[in-house]
């Protein structure tokens, strides 16, 4: 919506507003801890179909691309989005806030493509005995405690279990079938839990009729479209040599 609102229009000074407009919308968002909604309007300015119009960007002042640049900064993917990172951390679960998505969905897409769902036998034996060696170094921290003096306990006796194969064949059919790997969905469970800390905190929103009408009349295209256009609006210079010579080859022929 951000891009084809801007490269849709002809006229350069209503491009130049429209952007502005569109930096001070981003700004808002940010300042109300909607981080979802500023980077997806970043993400609109830094399309390459917006980028590329040079002549409506030096239009601009700089002090209002400065804050521009700051949610760039904010927002990059670079450092797996450390700086975001370290800005929500500082959010209270007590304040409105709506979490970037990017970040998430990465988390659990790096997750899902470096953890395997299931395991083998040996390979959950080994999953097991490290983290049973990094228990055995943690319980050796803190002070060891004194033996119960109380009588053992009989262990209850185990039902038993009728309808599965025995002997052998029990066995083998046991070590042949893979164990899910729990500790995978664990991590996934964090992760989106973390995500869904802020729901605690409510904000009601009024919904502006006028600003909903306006929006709705935007026309988006794809990103074929917008090259398209874009290049309609501000012609590359090999562009503007092609008119030229057209040109001056009608100008010639008549």
């Amino acid at each position: 919506m951000v891009c084809s609102s801007i490269v849709s229009l002809r006229d350069l000074e209503l491009r130049r507003a429209v952007v502005c407009k569109w930096i001070s919308v981003a700004q808002s968002l940010r300042r109300q801890n909607d981080f979802h909604g500023s980077a997806a309007v970043i993400a609109g300015l830094t399309h390459p179909a917006v980028l590329r119009l040079k002549v409506t960007w030096v239009y601009i002042p700089a002090e209002v691309q400065e804050p521009l640049h700051e949610l760039r900064r904010l927002f990059s993917a670079s450092s797996s989005f450390l700086k975001y990172r370290q800005l929500i951390n500082r959010c209270r679960p007590t304040q409105p806030c709506i979490p970037h998505m990017a970040p998430v969905f990465g988390d659990l897409g790096k997750l899902h493509y470096s953890m395997p769902t299931f395991l083998s036998h040996e390979e959950a034996d080994a999953l097991f005995e490290r983290l049973g060696r990094r228990d055995d170094g943690d319980q050796a921290t803190t002070e060891p405690q004194e033996p119960s003096q109380e009588p053992p306990v009989a262990a209850a006796p185990v039902p038993a279990v009728t309808g599965l194969p025995h002997g052998a064949g029990a066995a083998a059919a046991a070590v042949s079938l893979p164990l899910i790997n729990m500790f995978k969905f664990l991590r996934w469970t964090e992760v989106v839990t973390d995500a869904l800390r802020f729901q605690a905190c409510r904000r009601d929103f009024v919904r502006s009729l006028p600003l909903s009408r306006a929006l709705s009349r935007i026309v988006l295209f794809d990103d074929k479209k917008l090259s398209a256009l874009s290049q309609c609006r501000e012609p590359s210079e090999v562009q503007q040599d092609a008119i030229r010579l057209s040109v001056l080859d009608h100008l010639f022929a008549s």
